[in-house]
């Protein structure tokens, strides 16, 4: 069994990689005209801070899942995979009602144009969906190693 602070740390890692993989790629493939450091840095720092949401909401699954075996592994990915779709959904369901909401001084006279809403589906299961498969990866390798170490000082101690 893995630590609870282990687990975390292994879900902030993934969850950085892949954020910071992304981004990089956005910043690569978009921007091959003009292509410099800053703006790199400002597409690695804003898929951060945007995945940063998903891993709040998926701080329960982390610390509740405590072992992992390879026949569960579809399900978690699956759990892991649909949570980027639905942070998407509660902001643009929290968009919409603070866009709409008439008592508010600052949006009285407002009416937003909905987003590009199936790009940012898109992204946020794909950073949901390869951040699961390499957390539940680094957590497979953590387990197998700790059961291997379990055995080796069970036969030492023999």
């Amino acid at each position: 069994m893995i630590s609870p602070g282990k687990r975390l740390r292994l879900s902030v890692v993934s969850v950085l990689v892949v954020a910071s993989t992304l981004g990089t790629l956005r910043a690569l493939l978009w921007h091959t005209d003009e292509l410099d450091f800053a703006r790199i840095i400002y597409s690695i720092l804003g898929w951060n801070l945007a995945c940063f949401w998903g891993w709040m909401f998926a701080l329960p699954l982390v610390f509740g899942v405590q072992t992992i075996r390879w026949r569960r592994i579809p399900l978690w990915l699956t759990l892991g995979s649909c949570i980027g779709p639905l942070v998407v959904t509660m902001m643009l369901l929290l968009g919409i009602f603070w866009a709409h909401f008439p008592l508010h001084p600052m949006n009285a006279h407002r009416r937003y144009a909905l987003f590009p809403v199936p790009f940012f589906y898109t992204c946020s299961f794909a950073a949901s969906c390869l951040s699961s498969l390499v957390y539940l990866m680094l957590l497979l390798r953590a387990q197998q190693r700790a059961s291997t170490a379990a055995k080796d000082i069970k036969l030492q101690s023999a």
